[in-house]
């Protein structure tokens, strides 16, 4: 995938804001037909205006974090780095698993504000009044999730770690395609459908209350953002020529495979808490159960992609080397 965007820092207000300016070249798509044309679309239209949410007045932002506590009996870290945790001290098992939840809830925050970007992006280049609509919830959507992911980071975490470069490349490509069901593969199946899967895990695992209440409340905004993809890709998708097929099919992949590297990827936590970068790294990719997270958290992405087609025969190998498509049958509403 090719990176098209440089950083640099501007002055905004007498603050120095880095930003990253990134070139795009899509059609705007003017519909002057108002009927419907996918019903299901309109449906979800009305439940994205009835699910509304406001971050500041249903989210209880009274509760209080202890991080200690929730360092020492959360499930997760033990799961997750298995004999490393029991070598730790309490003092770097309490940094550890602080250092963890706020590297995945800043990778959450970038995605959202990924997804904000590439949302308004659908607004106006989806080719159906239906999927404008719909694409236009979504906006607010990512605008509160945003919202929601960095008060909690900044308020009750206090750290917050830059964006991991596997995901930003993704999410670079996604806006810089010039093809609109390129951007709903990209963001409604692929990053919106591994979020599912890690909000799913988070519910489970997740013994800190206000998390846990936020991600209940983000993932039922993220489950119409996955039927929303699927819904409208499968009017489409089969009418394309064979060569754009084939180049969806090979986006989709190789979007899993940056996916994949993200959430394996925890290079900067071992250096946040200061422990060897490569060794730990080995360690956890070696472990059972970090493997089987990890195929838990593509649950909801590898069914939609082979029930929209694009898990054709000749990608399959590359899939199973990514040990992703033991879901692949699973029965899920999108």
């Amino acid at each position: 995938m090719e990176n098209r965007v440089k950083r640099e820092k501007i002055k905004v207000l007498n603050k120095e804001t880095e930003i990253s300016a990134i070139k795009t070249l899509y059609d705007t798509i003017w519909v002057y037909s108002y009927e419907s044309e996918i019903e299901k679309l309109l449906d979800l239209y009305e439940k994205a205006k009835k699910e509304q949410w406001n971050a500041s007045q249903d989210i209880d932002w009274s509760i209080e974090i202890d991080t200690e506590k929730m360092a020492l009996t959360s499930q997760l870290p033990p799961l997750l780095f298995q004999e490393i945790w029991e070598k730790l001290s309490e003092k770097e098992k309490i940094n550890l698993a602080t250092s963890q939840i706020s590297w995945i809830m800043s990778q959450i925050l970038h995605g959202e504000q990924g997804a904000l970007l590439v949302a308004s992006q659908l607004v106006t280049c989806a080719p159906l009044y239906d999927e404008k609509l719909v694409a236009s919830t979504q906006v607010i959507d990512e605008a509160r999730h945003v919202e929601v992911f960095h008060r909690y980071l900044t308020q009750k975490m206090e750290k917050e770690f830059p964006i991991s470069p596997h995901l930003e490349s993704l999410i670079r490509n996604i806006l810089s395609e010039s093809r609109w069901y390129f951007k709903f593969v990209g963001m409604q199946i692929l990053v919106e459908g591994l979020a599912m899967g890690i909000f799913g895990t988070l519910e489970q695992f997740g013994e800190e209350p206000l998390g846990v209440q936020i991600v209940r409340y983000v993932m039922k905004d993220e489950a119409r953002h996955v039927a929303f993809g699927v819904l409208s890709l499968k009017e489409h998708i089969n009418d394309l020529p064979e060569k754009e097929k084939r180049e969806l099919v090979e986006f989709a992949y190789e979007g899993c495979v940056a996916l994949r590297n993200r959430i394996t990827d925890m290079s900067m936590v071992w250096e946040d808490v200061g422990l060897p970068t490569h060794q730990m790294q080995e360690t956890v990719e070696k472990s059972p159960i970090f493997q089987e997270f990890l195929i838990l958290m593509f649950s909801r992405v590898v069914p939609n992609l082979k029930k929209l087609g694009l898990l054709p025969d000749y990608i399959r190998p590359r899939y199973e080397e990514l040990g992703i498509l033991k879901f692949e049958n699973l029965e899920i509403p999108f």
